[in-house]
């Protein structure tokens, strides 16, 4: 069973516990895919 965050996300799949270069790797992602941040805006800590 996985520790979850506030919004029910599984705690080790959150922003916080990727390497540097994942993270910016999902933020450029998320960002040409959602440029508006309209899909899950806060979550994923990205």
């Amino acid at each position: 069973m996985f520790a979850t965050t506030a919004q029910r996300i599984p705690a080790g799949v959150t922003g916080a516990n990727w390497s540097p270069s994942y993270y910016e790797f999902m933020r450029t992602l998320k960002r040409a895919m959602d440029p508006n941040n309209i899909i899950n805006p806060g979550h994923w800590g990205l």
